[in-house]
């Protein structure tokens, strides 16, 4: 086994444009253990950011529908 193969604990942090922590998770494990929780979190991340980016357009949809003439 090498030393990545060894089972440790590790932090998986995602964060934000200003390195604020988005999402934390201590797991205890082996590097690919950690490496698959960092890929989750990226995934719940990018459908985040799909969701809200949707919900401001459809916003922004309204508002233009407000000030049709």
């Amino acid at each position: 086994m090498t030393s990545s193969e060894q089972p440790r604990n590790w932090k998986v942090q995602i964060l934000d444009a200003d390195n604020n922590v988005r999402m934390h998770a201590e797991v205890f494990g082996t590097e690919y253990k950690a490496k698959k929780l960092c890929r989750k979190f990226e995934n719940r991340r990018k459908k985040e950011a799909a969701k809200e980016q949707s919900l401001r357009s459809d916003r922004d949809r309204d508002k233009q529908k407000k000030h049709w003439f």
